[in-house]
């Protein structure tokens, strides 16, 4: 997507940030949508909480992989590891 975007800015010589904007690629910084997304993924994954809560560290990612597919990729995924790893502590 990124060598795509590089020709298309090329050829048309728009700012990477409008470009960013209007193909709607944006991240998702907003905490409320993200917190949602990662309530559903702690929901929807009760065996790789079981795993991270066990000491897996890596059982996360089944988690964040399920934030990453609700958002289409549009998750800021430094803060769903954030938010993820708060919510399991709390729980």
């Amino acid at each position: 997507m990124a060598r795509e975007m590089w020709v298309e800015m090329f050829q048309t010589g728009e700012p990477p940030e409008t470009m960013v904007e209007r193909k709607g690629l944006k991240q998702s910084t907003d905490v409320g949508e993200l917190d949602q997304w990662c309530a559903a993924a702690i929901a929807a994954n009760a065996k790789s909480v079981a795993d991270f809560r066990s000491g897996k560290e890596n059982a996360i990612n089944a988690m964040k992989g399920f934030v990453m597919r609700q958002s289409k990729g549009k998750a800021n995924p430094r803060l769903v590891d954030e938010i993820l790893r708060a919510k399991l502590r709390a729980v």
